[in-house]
């Protein structure tokens, strides 16, 4: 176990801290210097950290693990890889756990966590960084921040020099070449072939001490070295770039309205995302393991499962294929899939990868708007009148049977016509154009004349709504009711009321003469009559009698009359 070299609490140690938001630095370096003795400078990013390390030596670095160009780890992991092993210390809002479980072999010397009393959360931290520059034996020294061409041999070092490497150091810097050498090996060797072959020596670490007899690497090592260090700039470049891409892919299926998943080659899930929750009431972690066809009712999952081997056959992609699935408190739920499956490199069928989109609500509008339409297919087809349906422009779009048998056109004739130009006699087109603009404006009710296929005038009465789509008239419906026998009954009743009239007329004039002459022998019978009271009123009788038959008569004239205006 080494021994450790207590630093004098008078001499100050330089402390380089980093962290991306200036008001944490600022806070930090305040609290650091009243608890202990520390003169710390600070850097807002990893590249700002390297320049101050490239200008003075520091005894202890602080970082932040998350910063946003280059993270905590990749710092530590860029000042091994060069050969310094300055104390560094996390100091995170994140646990040692989590930083060591992406650490890929890198330890810091100190775990320190932000959150806490400040009292206690910078003493801590003032305590481990006095502890881990005690531990490595080093008081203002960067540790070798570059491999460079000059290194020291220890044992020729003058041991009367001021700088000189003390026997603990060297062994110090032995054990840091191993661990260099070792983790170059493991994290390298995908970067360049001969990384493995790499071999670096103790001796060749620039430990920031003046050699006393400088010697100069292979040409060949410093390619090699310069050449796994693109490379591996480059992979961290990559790898960032796909944990970018992880974080957006995750961001868009987490937020996504649909669902999407991922079954194994057996049809049980390996994934599904948060989203089902909300369309079938399971969380991800209960559905996993359960087979595709454990929610689904038996003959759905019949018929589901013929399109999946359909798929594996044809090696290809499933569209918009409805299902029916049962959702955890036992109600169905209608689905519109899409799935693809995957294979591995020698061709065998992995499984499948869908997105499955909830269409309940709108296949219950579509059956809603199918059995409204099927009403109205039923009525149309049905109805007793001459129906057609014409589109906005007054052009045939359908007609029932009995339009065929009032008109003689079928479908297949007129189809596309302009409905004006089939049945409107050609003296009647302004006629025709009127009741259209009637039309757009509302319900019409109107009686006129049509013309057949044949060229026959009939009488109809025509009944006509327009169809709309919010504000817009996207159609219309017109129904013809064949009238001709109702016209000509009303004209026969209308001969037989002037023959009624003509009689009327005749009679009531004969009938009023008769009765005049009535009453005028009742006057004179009354003269004759003075004095014979029972005689006399018999004919008051009679005289009122004949004075309410004419009464009845002239109430009958001016009822004809009535009529006849009418």
């Amino acid at each position: 176990m080494k021994q450790k070299t207590s630093v004098p609490r008078t001499d100050l140690l330089d402390v380089l801290l980093v962290d991306d938001e200036r008001q944490v630095l600022n806070l930090a370096k305040e609290l650091l210097e009243m608890h202990g003795p520390f003169k710390v400078e600070m850097a807002l990013s990893v590249d700002e950290a390297f320049c101050r390390l490239g200008m003075k030596e520091f005894s202890a670095i602080i970082s932040d693990y998350a910063m946003p160009a280059k993270d905590g780890l990749e710092f530590l992991r860029e000042l091994r890889l060069n050969g310094s092993n300055i104390p560094f210390i996390f100091f995170s809002g994140k646990g040692e756990q989590e930083i060591a479980a992406k650490a890929s072999g890198l330890v810091a010397d100190e775990y320190v966590w932000k959150s806490g009393s400040p009292e206690d959360v910078y003493s801590r931290l003032a305590c481990c960084i006095v502890h881990a520059v005690e531990e490595r034996g080093v008081h203002n020294s960067t540790h070798g921040i570059a491999i460079d061409e000059r290194a020291l041999d220890p044992a020729g070092v003058n041991e009367h020099s001021s700088n000189a490497v003390t026997e603990n150091e060297s062994s110090h810097l032995s054990e840091a070449a191993r661990e260099f050498n070792t983790r170059l090996k493991e994290d390298l060797s995908d970067a360049h072939p001969m990384a493995e072959e790499a071999q670096f020596s103790p001796q060749k670490v620039n430990t920031g001490v003046q050699s006393a007899q400088p010697d100069s690497y292979d040409l060949e090592v410093r390619k090699l070295l310069e050449g796994i260090s693109r490379n591996v700039a480059e992979r961290r470049r990559a790898e960032k770039a796909l944990l970018q891409s992880q974080e957006r892919f995750r961001n868009i299926v987490e937020t996504v309205k649909d669902w999407i998943w991922e079954i194994d080659a057996e049809g049980r899930f390996t994934y599904a995302s948060p989203r089902l929750r909300d369309i079938l009431g399971y969380e991800p972690d209960e559905i996993l393991g359960k087979k595709f066809f454990d929610i689904m009712p038996p003959e759905e999952a019949k018929r589901v499962d013929d399109a999946f081997r359909g798929s594996l056959e044809d090696e290809g992609p499933v569209v918009s294929l409805e299902k029916t699935v049962i959702h955890k408190d036992g109600h169905l739920i209608v689905l519109e899939t899409n799935f693809v499956p995957f294979f591995d490199q020698e061709g065998n069928p992995m499984g499948f990868r869908g997105v499955d989109r909830n269409v309940t609500e709108r296949k219950k509008v579509e059956r809603a708007i199918m059995e409204s339409r099927e009403k109205f297919e039923g009525l149309f087809r049905s109805n007793p009148e001459a129906a057609c349906y014409l589109d906005s422009e007054f052009r045939v779009i359908d007609i029932n049977p009995k339009f065929k048998d009032l008109f003689g056109y079928s479908l297949d004739e007129i189809k596309g016509m302009k409905i004006s130009d089939l049945i409107v006699p050609k003296d009647m087109i302004g006629e025709g154009e009127t009741l259209d603009q009637k039309i757009r404006m509302g319900h019409l009710y109107f009686d006129t004349v049509r013309k057949t296929k044949g060229g026959r005038l009939v009488a109809v009465s025509i009944s006509a709504a327009p169809l709309t789509l919010g504000e817009k008239v996207a159609s219309y419906t017109a129904i013809y009711k064949d009238i001709t026998k109702l016209k000509d009954a009303e004209e026969k009743l209308k001969e037989l009321n002037e023959k009624l009239r003509v009689v009327g007329v005749l009679t009531r004039h004969d009938v009023r003469n008769k009765l005049s002459v009535l009453m005028g022998y009742s006057y004179t019978l009354r003269k004759k009559l003075a004095g014979n009271d029972e005689a006399l009123k018999r004919l008051r009788e009679v005289e009122y009698s004949s004075q309410q038959i004419m009464n009845i008569l002239k109430f009958a004239s001016n009822y004809e009359k009535v009529g006849g205006n009418n």
